[in-house]
């Protein structure tokens, strides 16, 4: 019966989601998806062009300063197991959960945008990394470091350093925009590029990343997030 009403919930939920939709001014659908796309197409492009140049110009997998700055972070006295602690926060089997409650949430409260940012900020930049492996094709640094965490996939751009760039940049964002505080926004701020710089720093010390990698996937995150942020204006100003 409980998985009855769980289905009959998300139903519920889901008709309201399109009814939310379809009683927005006429002019907002059409410039929000233009916007999303014009912001998708740009990440998409840069992603492109330095996935070429890794590609062509990465001598054997790494630019000049890429292993020294791997080996500081691996020395840094950090265990692997507490950068793996580090790092929850950050996978996706953590953040998916919290979409689907953040985007019920905006349901709820009649945010149609808001919840179709919230569900498109992770498929947003899964996207667009995925294009990198693809496009660049960088082996991690495992061979060189002897880790066995994570290898299965190409390593240009991080991908877990895009979605936390990306996803917690949208919470902050909603945060920074109810503030009317100077110092409370600039603490806003200092959180997100705190999560970032952790999140930088666990796949770096796991030996899963080059230093370029999560370079790479903090653009990536930070330009999905400016797309969304940029639709977003647009909604409220319609308001």
């Amino acid at each position: 019966m409980k998985s009855f009403a769980s289905v009959a919930a998300l139903a519920d939920l889901l008709r309201t989601f399109r009814q939310q939709l379809r009683v927005l001014p006429a002019p907002v659908p059409r410039q929000w998806w233009t916007r999303l796309a014009v912001g998708w197409v740009a990440t998409a492009a840069f992603v492109i062009a330095s996935s070429i140049y890794v590609q062509r110009h990465v001598a054997d997998g790494q630019v000049a300063w890429d292993f020294s700055v791997l080996r500081a972070v691996v020395d840094s006295g950090v265990s692997l197991t507490g950068a793996l602690w580090l790092g929850t926060c950050t996978n996706t089997v953590f953040i998916v959960p919290l979409v689907f409650a953040l985007t019920a949430w905006w349901i709820a409260r009649g945010r149609p945008l808001e919840a179709s940012a919230t569900l498109l900020a992770i498929p947003g930049t899964a996207t667009t990394v995925v294009l990198g492996w693809w496009l660049a094709g960088r082996d991690r640094p495992t061979f060189l470091l002897g880790s066995e965490l994570d290898s299965s996939f190409p390593s240009y751009p991080s991908g877990h350093v895009a979605q936390a760039a990306c996803f917690y940049g949208l919470l902050c964002w909603f945060w920074f925009r109810s503030s009317r505080s100077t110092i409370e926004r600039a603490m806003i701020v200092f959180v997100w590029l705190a999560v970032v710089a952790a999140t930088a720093f666990v796949r770096l010390r796991i030996e899963t990343h080059w230093p370029t990698d999560v370079l790479g996937g903090l653009v990536v995150g930070t330009m999905w997030l400016a797309t969304l942020v940029w639709g977003l204006k647009l909604g409220r100003s319609r308001r």
